[in-house]
């Protein structure tokens, strides 16, 4: 399964909006995504744990899926 199956299904249960951060294949949406996150463009992050490589900057919440698949999150 591809990266960032569970951060889209967690995501899915946000009733806010948030960058989400499911590690595309596509250059220019890793690079969309790293510079909203780098700007706090949201308050809340969704992502796996390279997302912590990120510059996360001032987020209220960050929300870090274990695994690929899981439905476990670490706040």
């Amino acid at each position: 399964m591809p990266d960032g199956i569970s951060v889209q299904w967690w995501y899915g249960q946000c009733e806010m909006d948030a960058i989400v951060d499911t590690h595309p294949k596509s250059i220019h949406r890793q690079k969309k995504i790293y510079l909203e996150t780098l700007q706090g463009a949201q308050n809340i992050l969704f992502g796996t744990r390279r997302a912590l490589l990120k510059r996360l900057g001032n987020f209220q919440h960050i929300y870090i899926v274990q695994e690929n698949l899981s439905r476990n999150i670490l706040f």
